[in-house]
């Protein structure tokens, strides 16, 4: 009997569970998901671990899926430059704003996050901006004296550790109603400025077409739309790239790769940096239309599409397991997934048009396959997104709210006690997704 090993890292938790070759779950461990690269990192390598002991044996393979947007700058030796940058993070708000231009819809990823989530806050004061008040980065300079990023909230970058399987290899480098809505759909400089950015916003006009109908390096909204199958707002990674380069260049400026969650932990898990489609294309520096990475608007902020991971399928291993990992074996393929919401639709049978998922972690999405992508104006006023299929082959529309299993967390504590096990087991079966408790689930 085959075993294969699931790794998903949410926003609220990682878990990490074995299932057979039918799809039932063998045993399964579940973590708060930590704030920074080495400690998430070294709770997927210890889940590992206690899923085989439980087991009595090892994976023969493990695949990777997560939270989209939520990433890490890393250098030119693999260690992270910040903590993770969250996709529930505020930074990058005013950036967004300034970068869809003044008449450009407001389409924004839902309040700041609590003051308990992940990476909002070690108690230290905050501005109106989300920062903290931490000494400012030096820029450009030495980066093992670095001090705290302002806002970055992980504590003293200088004495980060390193990420097991990050030794300074060089291996990535080569290369109305929620549902209707859904189904009826089946925009150089340094800082950004009000008014929208050069090439992209509402007031950055358009640029040289690219052939394919759109306008290479920006215009407004829909243009952005028609290129990267979503809107402009602050949870993208783009708009984080954007704050850190008005407001931390030298992190911006030591950073070699940029990594999503599931990329960083296939990378550390291997040392080969790769990512899926579905992850390029949440950072809003993904075309979808040419299925590559879009020159001009990373040059917004200062980037190129060599510093992006290369895309894998996900059926494609990115490497072998390097790490050491108690009962698991050297060498076993390691797959990136995907996104963790295209995931859990596609393990539910959501493959072709006419079928819909909801599927609910911290944040719900709810995921509907297309025969082709939305007039780019109509997604801009359904909100919704056109996403990449899982299998590459086609379109899927998105639309979501990023506060559903948070707020299940929260109203589960005002009724629960801490020792209050029978409501804690229906909040947690009620996570859940598809099949007998198995793929998906809470956070």
């Amino acid at each position: 009997m085959a075993l294969l090993c699931g790794i998903d890292v949410g926003t609220t938790h990682v878990k990490v569970g074995f299932f057979d070759d039918g799809g039932g779950c063998v045993t399964s461990v579940r973590r708060p998901t930590p704030r920074d690269l080495p400690a998430l990192v070294a709770a997927v390598v210890e889940a590992l671990a206690e899923c085989a002991a439980r087991a009595g044996r090892g994976p023969d393979a493990i695949g990777i899926t997560g939270m989209a947007e939520t990433g890490v700058p890393l250098d030119a030796s693999g260690r992270p430059l910040t903590p993770l940058l969250w996709w529930n993070d505020p930074r990058g708000t005013q950036e967004a704003a300034a970068l869809r231009g003044p008449t450009a819809p407001m389409n924004e990823n839902g309040p700041p996050p609590h003051p308990d989530a992940p990476g909002s806050g070690d108690g230290a004061p905050a501005t109106p901006g989300g920062d903290t008040a931490h000494p400012a980065a030096p820029r450009g300079g030495d980066a093992d004296q670095r001090g705290d990023v302002p806002g970055l909230r992980g504590g003293d970058l200088g004495r980060r550790g390193d990420v097991p399987g990050l030794r300074g290899r060089d291996s990535g480098a080569r290369g109305g109603d929620l549902g209707a809505s859904v189904g009826e759909a089946a925009d150089g400089s340094g800082a950004v400025r009000s008014g929208g950015v050069p090439g992209v916003g509402a007031s950055g006009g358009g640029v040289s077409d690219g052939g394919d109908g759109t306008s290479r390096g920006g215009g407004d909204a829909a243009v952005v739309y028609a290129r990267t199958g979503r809107w402009v707002d602050g949870k993208a990674p783009l708009a984080k790239w954007l704050w850190l380069r008005a407001h931390e260049p030298g992190v911006l400026a030591a950073m070699r790769w940029w990594a999503s969650v599931p990329d960083a932990v296939a990378y550390a898990l291997t040392g080969e940096l790769h990512t899926h489609e579905t992850l390029a294309a949440r950072t809003l520096g993904y075309d979808v239309v040419r299925g590559d990475y879009d020159e001009d608007l990373l040059a917004l902020a200062g980037l190129r599409p060599e510093q992006l991971a290369p895309t894998a399928r996900a059926v494609e291993p990115v490497g072998g397991l390097t790490v050491k990992v108690s009962g698991v074996a050297a060498g076993i393929p390691v797959m990136i997934a995907g996104h963790d919401h295209a995931v859990g639709a596609w393990a539910s049978g959501v493959r072709r048009p006419g079928h819909v998922a909801d599927s609910m972690g911290t944040a719900e999405a709810v995921l509907a396959p297309a025969a082709h992508r939305p007039d780019p104006r109509l997604g801009l006023a359904l909100g919704i997104t056109a996403d990449p299929a899982l299998d590459g082959t086609g379109t899927v529309l998105v639309g979501g709210l990023p506060t559903s299993g948070g707020m299940l967390d929260w109203l589960l504590g005002l009724i629960a006690a801490p020792d209050d096990s029978q409501a804690r087991t229906m909040a947690d079966r009620a996570g859940r997704g598809a099949g007998e408790w198995g793929a998906g689930g809470k956070g």
